[in-house]
C-alpha cells in the first residue's frame, strides 16, 4: 500500500486550516528492501553498491487528477547509477527532503508493483509517469 506518512499528514491538515505554512522541499526518491511504516520507520535503504538518492525537480510533476484517490505522478524518468554491487531486493519507493543517504525521514511511501534483486550492473529506474503520489481513498498500490 502506502502513501503519505503521518507527520505529513499533519503538516497538510495544518497547513489547509491556516495554522502552519508549508514550503515544498526538493524531493528525492529512495528505494527501500523493507516495508515502511505509518511514522516513517524501517525504511531501508541499500547501503553499498554505488546507491545514491536522485533528485526529483518540481516541474516534471503532472497536475493533480480529480479521481478518488487523486493523483499526480512523476512526469520525468528516474535512472538510479548502475549498482556496482548488489543492493538486495527493492520492494518499496519513499519520497525525502534530504539528499543523503540513511537521513531524513520517508515522507511518502509506495509499493514497487513488482519487487526487484538489483544486482551488479543493473540499473533501477522508473518510466515517465510510472511513478505516483496519491491521496483519498481509495488506496492503491503504487508503481
Amino acid at each position: 500500500m502506502g502513501g503519505f506518512v503521518t507527520s505529513v499528514e499533519m503538516l497538510v491538515l495544518d497547513h489547509f486550516t491556516g495554522k502552519t505554512s508549508y514550503t515544498v522541499p526538493t524531493w528525492y526518491v529512495a528505494l527501500s528492501t523493507t516495508t515502511p511504516t505509518e511514522s516513517s520507520g524501517t525504511f531501508t535503504e541499500p547501503t553499498n553498491g554505488g546507491y545514491i538518492r536522485q533528485t526529483l525537480t518540481a516541474a516534471p510533476w503532472t497536475a493533480a487528477t480529480g479521481a478518488d484517490p487523486s493523483s499526480t505522478s512523476y512526469g520525468g524518468a528516474i535512472t538510479f547509477p548502475a549498482a556496482t554491487g548488489g543492493w538486495g531486493t527493492v520492494t518499496h519507493f519513499g519520497l525525502f527532503s534530504v539528499a543523503t543517504q540513511g537521513t531524513g525521514l520517508v515522507q511518502f511511501w509506495g509499493t514497487l508493483t513488482n519487487a526487484k534483486a538489483i544486482q551488479t550492473s543493473d540499473t533501477a529506474s522508473f518510466a515517465a509517469n510510472t511513478m505516483f503520489v496519491k491521496l483519498g481513498d481509495p488506496p492503491d498500490s503504487y508503481t
